[in-house]
């Protein structure tokens, strides 16, 4: 039975996994794309001595994250002094229960990296017990052209202890930025929960004044019958466009628009403009409305605009027809489900894995059928000259 459920687990994951066909083909110098389409889970070992386990105690009472020394194992790679850290915010838990990860393989020793990748990103994927909101959330960013990380499952073990399935999710980093964007030169800035008003985390680019988010923070202050036309040369509006409406259809309460968190941005040096980048999908696909908050800044600046506004109704629809298919996406539910539950260590969780395949997929419908009912009160309420 377990062989014919594995077969059927990689059938689906082919078919209908977070890296599609075309996206394996461009990610293929990235010698990681395999990890992210396989249809088994692997198991990380994560092992901490003394040192490192009082050190992130010690660590988590001042409101310091460095890393610590630690040994990684996955199947018969050993990796030794890894640099280790505890991350996360809502989601964030102490070394004692089930923390999320950071992993700098090359922290402490030059050049080390699993799987093409110097960095690993392990998440306990506090927001969602499921695991499968991230995955499917993810792929409809890739499948509308944005830049996106990929994410799979994973397990993990620390120091013997099992911890459970985990979110093994990309780093937005040098080797992600040359892929998407052909360049890793540019200013990238970390969101988490601070607009773009105040001093962000920036993790790449040697110009640290963050003088772009500035004059684009200025720019927002335009006149509005000129600041789209200000706008355009600094933010990639139309990408922010397709931005906003992707965390509008699929409720990313807990991203820019809602919370003004969770979120990258990256100065494109190939076309000197701010991209905006999705990141931590664990909160998605509820039913928060289709009309986009102004409490963040960007957001609020260009909602006042009435062009703007059809802009976005446009772009809601074009997506809503090109790739909010239900069949698509609850295929995709499927898929992640099945791979979790071939892996399962007991019915419990498998039984829990079930019960929120059925949930994500009563939502992705219900949603499907809430965003097409948004889309004709919008038709309704435009003027003959404007549909």
């Amino acid at each position: 039975m377990w062989g014919k459920r594995f077969i059927l687990v990689l059938a689906l994951w082919g078919a209908c996994g977070n890296v599609p066909a075309a996206d394996f083909k461009k990610n293929k110098s990235s010698g990681a794309e395999a990890l992210f389409r396989e249809g088994n889970i692997r198991t990380f070992r994560l092992e901490l001595p003394e040192a490192s386990l009082l050190a992130l105690k010690i660590g988590n009472r001042i409101g310091t994250r460095d890393y610590v020394r630690a040994t990684l194992r996955e199947g018969d790679t050993v990796l030794r002094d890894v640099g280790l850290r505890l991350k996360g915010h809502s989601s964030f838990q102490d070394i004692d229960r089930r923390p999320n990860f950071s992993l700098k393989l090359n922290e402490f020793v030059t050049g080390q990296e699993y799987r093409g990748l110097n960095k690993l990103v392990l998440n306990n994927s506090a927001e969602d017990p499921g695991l499968m909101r991230e995955i499917v959330a993810v792929q409809l960013y890739r499948d509308a052209g944005l830049p996106a990380p990929m994410v799979t499952h994973a397990r993990v073990e620390l120091n013997g202890r099992e911890l459970g399935f985990y979110l093994l999710v990309e780093p937005i980093n040098k080797g992600f930025l040359k892929r998407e964007f052909g360049s890793a030169s540019g200013n990238l800035y970390e969101g988490e929960s601070r607009d773009i008003d105040q001093k962000l985390d920036q993790e790449n680019g040697e110009d640290t004044s963050q003088r772009d988010l500035k004059a684009l923070l200025e720019l927002l202050k335009t006149p509005s019958g000129v600041r789209l036309q200000k706008l355009g040369p600094v933010l990639d509006v139309d990408e922010f466009t397709t931005f906003l409406a992707l965390e509008m259809l699929t409720a990313g309460i807990n991203g820019y628009a809602y919370m003004h968190n969770n979120y990258r941005i990256y100065h494109d040096p190939k076309t000197d403009k701010l991209r905006f980048l999705p990141h931590g999908l664990e909160a998605t696909f509820g039913s928060a409305g289709f009309q986009p908050p102004t409490g963040s800044l960007v957001v609020k600046a260009l909602w006042e605009l009435p062009e703007f506004q059809s802009q976005y109704h446009a772009r809601l629809g074009e997506l809503t027809e090109k790739f909010w298919r239900v069949e698509t996406l609850t295929n995709r539910v499927r898929a992640a489900a099945a791979k979790l539950i071939t892996a399962a260590p007991d019915r419990k969780f498998a039984d829990l894995i079930r019960g929120e395949e059925l949930n994500l997929r009563r939502q992705i419908v219900k949603q499907h059928e809430l965003v097409k009912a948004e889309l004709g009160r919008v038709r309704r309420r435009a003027g003959p000259g404007d549909r």
